[in-house]
């Protein structure tokens, strides 16, 4: 459409399939100044169709390293960078501990490569890139974790509610400690600063292992 002799190009229909081997992210984020915080070269395979207002991904397949990510879904708002609007359901998704922290250009993600590679059974994301809910099931190499998380990060504090259910799960790589927790885990608040946290924590276990020691039950809160 045109409004006062200037094209919308946001409102332009489109369909695009794009095939690479070899793409630099940095080669991206001029057109999608909200990947900018991620680095290095991927291979793709995406089909979408519809307009920058309203994108339709048929298809979202990306290889990064030994990261897999496999998905589909529709993308609202593109043009506005952090008022983006994603929603996608993603399936036969996996990534190796080491993947993520070389990933991102300014994060620095700590490296458990005792637990294997990373396999998500359900993996979905719906919001804005800073404000959002996401979904996962995940299998690894020292038991699984099921994680419903809502997150807020647009403000000086952030806010978060998480809930997390773990299935005979091992936190040795983590923190040295041996276990097997069967559990339901609830973290929800705001701020990670000492001086603007407030955050309660809910951790209820049944028939978990903690250092070779059985526990029928194990619930404590802050």
């Amino acid at each position: 459409s045109v409004l006062g002799g200037e094209i919308q190009i946001e409102k332009v229909p489109f369909r695009l399939e794009f095939n690479t081997n070899d793409f630099n992210l940095d080669d991206l984020k001029n057109f999608v100044p909200s990947i900018e915080l991620l680095q290095g070269s991927v291979k793709t395979n995406i089909r979408v169709h519809g307009t920058l207002d309203e994108l339709n991904i048929q298809n979202l397949d990306i290889a990064i390293n030994k990261t897999r990510l496999r998905g589909r879904g529709n993308v609202k708002n593109v043009l506005d960078g952090e008022q983006m609007l994603i929603d996608m359901n993603f399936t036969d998704t996996h990534f190796p501990p080491a993947d993520p922290d070389s990933l991102l250009r300014t994060i620095n993600i700590p490296v458990y490569s005792g637990y294997g590679a990373f396999n998500f059974d359900t993996l979905y994301f719906k919001g804005e890139p800073l404000k959002f809910s996401a979904g996962m099931l995940v299998k690894t190499d020292r038991g699984e974790f099921d994680a419903i998380v809502e997150m807020d990060l647009t403000r000086d504090d952030m806010i978060y509610d998480i809930v997390l259910l773990t299935q005979n799960f091992d936190l040795a790589p983590v923190s040295g400690l041996s276990t097997s927790l069967n559990s339901h885990i609830v973290v929800k608040g705001k701020g990670t600063s000492p001086d603007s946290m407030n955050t309660y924590i809910s951790v209820n276990g049944n028939w978990s292992e903690i250092q070779n020691r059985n526990y029928q039950k194990l619930n404590f809160s802050l």
